[in-house]
């Protein structure tokens, strides 16, 4: 194993993107979610999601006073701008780039894990015993 901690990225990446696409996201059930979300869509949103839980030990969990956010699955949602896969691809190289990480050209993949909202006064708080 090498100590040799020097590397060409940075550990961290973040930028306001004024260029960015609206993704035009359409919610299942829905339709078409507007953005910036406005208190009427997100509370379509909400009526469409489970609260989020979290990991701990063996356990998935769900407690307010650690994670007070809702969740979207991936199958409710559809990106119907048609530029919008493009943008996300090449964000993603960027932040390769700047963070050093060496991906070869076919490898990069960029999946949706889960849509996340977080109301007014939501968090994710660490978990401590």
């Amino acid at each position: 194993m090498s100590d040799n901690f020097d590397f060409p990225g940075s550990f961290a990446y973040g930028k306001t993107d004024l260029q960015a696409l609206n993704p035009c996201i359409c919610l299942e059930g829905v339709g078409l979610i507007g953005l910036p979300l406005s208190p009427r869509d997100a509370a379509l949103v909400i009526q469409h999601a489970r609260q989020a839980p979290f990991g701990h030990a063996d356990k998935t969990i769900v407690d307010k006073d650690v994670r007070h956010t809702w969740e979207i699955k991936p199958s409710q949602l559809a990106f119907t701008n048609p530029g919008w896969h493009k943008y996300v691809e090449e964000t993603a190289w960027t932040v390769c780039d700047a963070l050093g990480a060496k991906v070869p050209v076919g490898a990069l993949r960029c999946e949706l894990h889960k849509l996340l909202l977080y109301e007014p006064g939501g968090q994710y708080v660490p978990f401590s015993l």
